[in-house]
């Protein structure tokens, strides 16, 4: 492994608050604020990207791994769960245009497909992908005890398990735990209940849908898959998704194939047992001698010719009747496009009052940058009583920073493997 130059707090036209300058964190939960030095303001940044990652990984996955988030300029703030006590590096970009939603891309969690440089003494934080307005590095501690532990009793270790009974994942924090606990001790045994009934119904009903799909097939001159993997249904621990709803035996080229040794892709010429003659051939040989036999007693040539005139009269008024319905249906949605047709005046004034909502809502967002989040307004301590003024929708704000506030009180994160 090659060594490279280890991550440096340093920072580039943008400013950071969010422990108090101290480096060791008072709270798992961070906030962060983000403000802007005139130079990034200029290129009006829209968004922020925040990549928080253990400094114990090793050095050449740092530009893949770590937890990433995406948010909003206009957010103010952003509150950031860390998952495990230890050392941590945090990287704030801000990003001008479109949502860089890509960046959040991954195989898995913690895994992400574009790299993200982290600032080094001689370089400066970047992307491929991207360029950055600006951004800020820093550096902190997470001690052992801001997180809350689960219990090692008999009984905590049952709850636990009951509580987390259809989840993949631990709680995240103790907000999680106990939203789980209201469900497991309300909602969650009727829902066990009915999901039992409920497998037990599709089970029935697979059953009789499949039972008479192979025996159709069957009909049809095809060999259907053995009924004893319709048990499986019925086993209440086999997952639905393994189940299969296969119904053919040889679903390639398996037409009155009774017995295959070798599928056609693994042998150009294989050797198959045929079915003599399939159920379909025998009621259609017993269908047509029946049909002569009636034809041939009851009706004369004259009673099928006349039949057959019928017949083709009413085929040719049907194909008449749909081509006049067809021209008619045309016709009108033409019209009714033409009254639509803006003319090049009405266009060019559309685009004008576009454009002109367009420039006042970015004159109004530079001058917002410049009046809140301004690096000379940065407070020395995160204070969410005292926050810069929201841009727009100031209740959904103020609601959010409220309950973040309330949360950080009262639930500890749950330390993750």
């Amino acid at each position: 492994m090659t060594t490279q130059d280890p991550v440096v707090a340093k920072s580039c036209d943008m400013k950071i608050v969010l422990n108090g300058g101290s480096k060791v964190l008072d709270s798992a939960t961070l906030p962060i604020q983000w403000f802007f030095e005139p130079e990034a303001m200029a290129k009006r940044p829209e968004w922020i990207v925040i990549v928080v990652q253990n400094t114990l990984k090793e050095e050449m996955w740092r530009y893949s791994t770590g937890q990433r988030y995406l948010f909003k300029v206009t957010d103010r703030i952003a509150f950031i769960q860390l998952d495990k006590p230890g050392n941590y590096q945090v990287l704030i970009a801000a990003v001008s245009g479109r949502e860089p939603r890509w960046l959040l891309a991954g195989d898995y969690p913690g895994w992400y497909l574009y790299k993200i440089y982290w600032p080094t003494e001689s370089k400066a934080a970047s992307s491929k992908d991207l360029e950055f307005a600006s951004y800020a590095c820093e550096m902190f501690e997470v001690p052992e005890g801001l997180f809350a532990k689960q219990s090692e009793s008999m009984l905590g270790k049952a709850l636990w398990k009951w509580i987390n009974r259809w989840h993949r994942s631990k709680p995240t924090d103790q907000c999680d735990y106990r939203f789980r606990a209201i469900i497991a001790f309300t909602a969650q045994p009727i829902c066990v209940g009915t999901a039992y009934l409920f497998r037990y119904a599709c089970a029935l009903f697979a059953t009789l849908v499949l039972g008479i799909c192979r025996a159709a097939v069957l009909f049809f001159g095809y060999r259907p898959l053995f009924f004893s993997e319709i048990a499986k249904f019925w086993d209440y621990e086999q997952p639905i998704r393994h189940l299969s709803l296969r119904v053919l035996e040889y679903p390639v080229n398996g037409y009155r194939v009774w017995k295959r040794t070798a599928e056609p892709r693994w042998c150009s010429d294989p050797t198959d047992v045929l079915m003599p003659v399939t159920p379909l051939q025998v009621c259609l040989a017993l269908g047509a001698c029946y049909g002569l036999f009636v034809a041939y007693s009851l009706l004369s040539w004259e009673t099928w010719l006349e039949i057959l005139v019928q017949a083709i009269k009413y085929v040719a008024l049907g194909v008449l009747a749909i081509a006049l319905v067809f021209g008619l249906v045309k016709f009108c949605l033409a019209a009714f496009l033409d009254k639509k047709k803006l003319t090049e005046e009405k266009r060019s004034k559309l685009r004008k009052e576009e454009w002109e909502l367009i420039k006042h809502q970015q004159d109004s967002y530079t001058l917002w940058l410049k009046q809140e989040l301004s690096a000379d307004r940065a407070p020395s301590k995160v204070d969410l009583k005292n926050l810069p003024q929201p841009f727009e929708n100031k209740v959904a704000h103020a609601v959010r920073t409220k309950f973040w506030a309330a949360k950080v009180k009262v639930c500890r994160p749950f330390a993750q493997q």
